[in-house]
C-alpha cells in the first residue's frame, strides 16, 4: 500500500516547498541541519532558526520544556521549521512587541513613535544609544 500524501502536491517539485519566497529558506549547508527531526515529507524551514516567540516564555505556544535549571528547552519543538511556522509566528509579533514595550517601560496602551523633540528624527526612547 502506498503511503498516504500530505499534500496535493509533491512538495520537492514546487519552488520553495510551496511557500512565497519571503517565507521559506532552507540551508541544508549548515553545520546543524537538520537540527530536529525531518518530517516524512521533507519540509523544514530555517527561516526562524532562532524562534522569535523564545521570548514569549510559556506563552509561545509550542512544544517546549523547562529545564531542572530553568532554561526553556525547544528541541522537541519543530513550528518554527514546519509549513505553519511562518504565519505562526508572525500572527503572533504583537506579543513580541507588548513584551519589548513592557520591557521598556511604555503603558501598554501608548504605541512607541516619534517625538518632535527627538534629536534628527530619531524614534523617542533612543536617547543614549549609538551604533559606533
Amino acid at each position: 500500500m502506498e503511503p498516504k500524501k500530505l499534500h496535493k502536491y509533491d512538495l520537492e517539485e514546487l519552488p520553495n516547498m510551496g511557500q512565497p519566497h519571503y517565507a521559506y529558506y532552507c540551508n541544508k549547508e549548515c553545520e546543524f541541519f537538520p537540527c530536529h527531526k525531518l518530517p516524512e515529507n521533507g519540509f523544514f524551514n530555517c527561516l526562524f532558526c532562532y524562534c522569535p516567540l523564545y521570548a514569549l516564555g510559556d506563552k509561545c505556544g509550542g512544544g517546549f520544556r523547562y529545564t531542572e535549571n530553568g532554561v526553556k528547552d525547544c528541541s522537541k519543538c519543530t513550528i518554527p521549521h514546519s509549513e505553519i511556522g511562518y504565519s505562526y509566528i508572525t500572527k503572533k509579533f504583537w506579543q513580541i512587541s507588548e513584551l519589548a514595550m513592557k520591557n521598556r517601560g511604555l503603558p501598554e496602551d501608548e504605541e512607541p513613535g516619534y517625538s518632535p523633540d527627538a534629536d534628527a528624527g530619531e524614534p523617542a526612547g533612543n536617547e543614549g544609544f549609538s551604533v559606533d
